[in-house]
């Protein structure tokens, strides 16, 4: 019974899952097909205080309709993207539901990162959602050298990874040995 309550303590303590990352407030209330790139940065410290890396291991993004194919990318650096470590292709999704793009494995990053939404492969125009509070951490750009900000609002990209306290790892057994 001991055991039982002492794991159950270590349960309230230890979040189970992921580390949800999102600088918007989740509400869509603008559209944009501006840019080829869009992207959001990520400065892990806002989410994670001290922390010096981070693996993504989905990214979701809002879009009103996707008629062709687009890829999400994931870059170190702030604003300007500077080393490239990773992209997922998606193709047609008719949905006005978040689009989700897995990482597996996840990709780990330094302490700022972009999550750049790529629309040169598609043949249609891309619309995304964005909410309505003044953002300072999305970005557009036709050429992927001048980045310029869309201060409508954040563009409606979250991303997730494994929770770096997280019991996931870790078996019954061994859950078990401890007691």
């Amino acid at each position: 019974m001991k055991a039982a309550l002492v794991l159950l303590a270590l349960m309230a303590f230890v979040c189970w899952g992921e580390t949800v990352l999102s600088y918007h407030d989740g509400t869509p209330q603008w559209m944009t097909w501006g840019g080829t790139y869009r992207e959001t940065w990520f400065h892990v410290e806002d989410f994670i205080p001290e922390a010096t890396e981070f693996a993504v291991g989905w990214v979701d993004v809002w879009f009103w309709e996707i008629p062709d194919q687009v890829s999400v990318e994931i870059w170190n650096g702030a604003i300007n993207p500077e080393e490239f470590l990773a992209s997922v292709n998606i193709n047609s999704s008719q949905s006005r539901d978040a689009t989700r793009f897995v990482f597996d494995p996840p990709v780990v990053t330094g302490p700022d990162f972009c999550c750049i939404v790529n629309t040169e492969g598609s043949s249609g125009t891309v619309k995304m959602l964005s909410d309505g509070t003044p953002g300072e951490h999305s970005y557009y750009s036709d050429d992927f050298l001048v980045w310029e900000g869309w201060t409508t609002g954040d563009y409606l990209i979250t991303t997730g990874g494994p929770d770096p306290l997280s019991l996931q790892g870790i078996s019954w057994g061994g859950v078990k040995a401890v007691f």
